[in-house]
């Protein structure tokens, strides 16, 4: 009987960023949920909570924004009936005159400018930054200790590679052909593996052999 343990991700030990929490998680809630226009960013929310945060932190950042409502009747997907309807979906409209900031980091279609950016993010910002995206795209199990993100396989592969920086582990799986989900656990450095085998043997090994803590 053998126990391994393998590091996942580690803390970075660099400061904050020169930029405001409130635009941290404005950049998650865009990223997610939002589409930008050259005269306007979108956001879309139907979760109660969600409308009510993204109102507050519009306000709290002092941005020109406007909103609609709308409730879809729609009452059947692929045939089957639904057992309520959806829920009431809520667009935020972020005017031209505060767009300043979000195109300065997303430009006018959501590519990021500079990733480099946000590996200059502090672990505590890094942290803040995965929560947002998760309010946005993501289900929290209990606790919100861990949950999962979904999207498209480019941009999950992108977000893994900071939450390895802010001790966060994250598994990226294809769990339908062509959808991905992205498992993170906050504040798990590293994962424990027992190794049952009553027997152990050294192995001549001629190849490649890649150096755990990388």
């Amino acid at each position: 009987y053998s126990r391994y343990r393998f590091p996942v991700s580690a803390k970075n030990n660099n400061v904050d960023y020169p930029i405001t929490d409130d635009e941290i998680i404005l950049l998650g809630w865009v990223l997610t949920d939002g589409g930008i226009r050259k005269s306007s960013c979108q956001i879309y929310q139907s979760k109660i909570k969600g409308r009510s945060d993204i109102k507050q932190l519009l306000r709290r950042l002092d941005y020109k924004f406007s909103s609609s409502i709308r409730q879809r009747k729609t009452d059947k997907i692929c045939g089957k009936k639904l057992k309520r309807l959806p829920l009431v979906s809520e667009t935020f409209f972020i005017l031209s005159e505060s767009l300043g900031f979000i195109e300065s980091i997303l430009g006018n279609d959501k590519s990021i400018k500079d990733p480099e950016i946000f590996n200059k993010f502090s672990t505590r910002q890094l942290q803040l930054f995965l929560r947002s995206l998760m309010s946005g795209d993501g289900s929290w199990a209990t606790g919100y200790m861990s949950g999962a993100l979904d999207g498209k396989f480019s941009f999950l592969g992108w977000v893994q590679t900071l939450a390895a920086q802010c001790g966060a582990s994250a598994s990226l799986v294809e769990y339908r052909e062509g959808d991905f989900r992205l498992n993170i656990t906050f504040d798990r450095e590293f994962v424990q593996v027992d190794n049952f085998k009553k027997e152990i043997k050294e192995v001549v090994y001629n190849d490649f052999v890649w150096c755990l803590n990388v």
